[in-house]
């Protein structure tokens, strides 16, 4: 084996792909070699993205990456047809932005047409942050977390990466009118204090009926 840090690296991929007998149930377990088939895989459905464009002079310079990811997400749902209730997590892979850009992120949701029952969560492994969010959906999709997932990763060099104005010390992007209108919508709103009494109350119900539990 070459000591390489490429060849190395490629080897341990083929490593993970070339599962082992001893992962395969006969019966279809939670994993199957690669080029079988076994009913507990986790199929992509859509692949979309955005064209891309040069840092601070391309066609999206001026273009806020909320806007991006939002139409993006709408586009998924429109091409696959599926059903708000069927998507248990959207995943967003983030480096560059604050926070992961999870705030945005989630007005981006909402600007896309779904519903606040649709929970977001952000992720930053610095350049294998959308990586990370499909690693993040698919695993919790086995799992039997959650029956279906949206992974997506978004970034702007334009402001952020160093090539915006003022480097790491400019202010963040700013966020578009339609996101900033959603999260003023009294019913999408939720306390920390509201949010944290109705998961008491919903877990309370769940496991204290017959036959539910941990």
């Amino acid at each position: 084996m070459s000591t390489k840090p490429q060849s190395r690296r490629c080897h341990a991929i083929l490593r993970h792909l070339s599962l082992s007998k001893k992962n395969t149930s006969a019966s279809g377990g939670l994993v199957t070699k690669i080029g079988s088939r076994g009913p507990n895989d986790v199929v992509v459905v859509s692949a979309l993205r955005t064209a891309i464009g040069k840092a601070r002079k391309g066609s999206f310079r001026d273009t806020t990456p909320d806007v991006l990811l939002s139409t993006v997400l709408k586009a998924t749902v429109d091409k696959t047809k599926v059903p708000y209730d069927i998507i248990g997590d959207i995943c967003v892979g983030n480096v560059q932005l604050g926070g992961s850009y999870a705030g945005p992120g989630r007005m981006a949701q909402f600007v896309a047409g779904f519903p606040e029952t649709v929970p977001l969560s952000s992720v930053n492994r610095q350049c294998s942050s959308g990586l990370q969010a499909c690693a993040n959906i698919g695993s919790a999709i086995v799992s039997g977390s959650i029956d279906g997932g949206i992974a997506c990763g978004v970034e702007s060099m334009s402001f952020g990466g160093g090539v915006a104005k003022g480097t790491s010390n400019s202010q963040p992007p700013p966020i578009d009118f339609n996101a900033v209108s959603c999260i003023r919508d009294p019913s999408r709103l939720r306390y920390l204090s509201d949010t944290s009494m109705r998961n008491a109350i919903i877990y309370t119900r769940l496991f204290s009926c017959p036959g539910h539990g941990i």
